[in-house]
């Protein structure tokens, strides 16, 4: 999303970072870097769900269950109904690697 160099745009989307590093702050450990990026010199944002696709667009695809701790009170479940569907391709299969001292490590499910 980019508004193409309006100010109120960017007045906008740095009030949204401001936001972001507030709760950053609280959760240090669970939020990734605020990260806007630039298109033609414009400054833009990426933005995605990692829960849903659209129903309509993937008729054929199989429903998944939410993964263990996801949704843990069926609130997404909930919120998909019918015009949405969680699927494999949203099913977060990784994790990240937290070094401790630089000796041991553990691997973690990544920010959000």
């Amino acid at each position: 999303m980019t508004g193409f160099g309006a100010e109120d745009f960017n007045q906008t989307l740095m009030g949204l970072a401001r936001v972001h590093d507030y709760f950053r702050s609280v959760f240090p450990d669970k939020i990734c870097p605020f990260e806007p990026f630039d298109i033609d010199g414009n400054l833009a944002l990426a933005s995605s769900t990692r829960y849903f696709h659209s129903r309509r667009h993937n008729r054929s695809a199989t429903p998944q269950a939410f993964g263990p701790g996801v949704d843990p009170h069926g609130i997404l479940d909930k919120m998909g109904g019918e015009t949405y569907i969680h699927t494999e391709d949203n099913v977060v299969q990784f994790l990240g690697r937290k070094t401790d001292d630089g000796k041991n490590f553990k691997y973690v499910v990544p920010c959000l």
